[in-house]
């Protein structure tokens, strides 16, 4: 699976394609990469954090800045799914 992601926020400009076998995968990526651009304390927390807890607390930080409700996803794949119908991100490869 191939998945690029598009996303300026003034804190973040992420315009990055993530690979993987499958949706938990390119997550995983995805979260590998945020993690390495943060502050050493959230740093830590991130890479703490299993795919899925990262894709939630990834939903309630953009539901926070976007003044929007998406529903927290139950699996990765919903998370990849929200993101494409919010135009963040878009499946190259499934």
């Amino acid at each position: 699976m191939r998945v690029r992601v598009t996303y300026r926020t003034p804190d973040m400009d992420i315009d990055e394609e993530f690979t993987g076998a499958g949706a938990d995968e390119v997550v995983a990526a995805m979260q590998k990469a945020v993690a390495a651009r943060a502050p050493l304390g959230l740093r830590l927390f991130v890479g703490a954090l299993r795919p899925l807890s990262f894709a939630q607390v990834a939903v309630d930080r953009y539901n926070d800045a976007a003044r929007t409700d998406i529903a927290r996803p139950a699996t990765c794949e919903e998370f990849l799914r929200a993101g494409e119908r919010e135009g963040l991100l878009t499946v190259l490869d499934p």
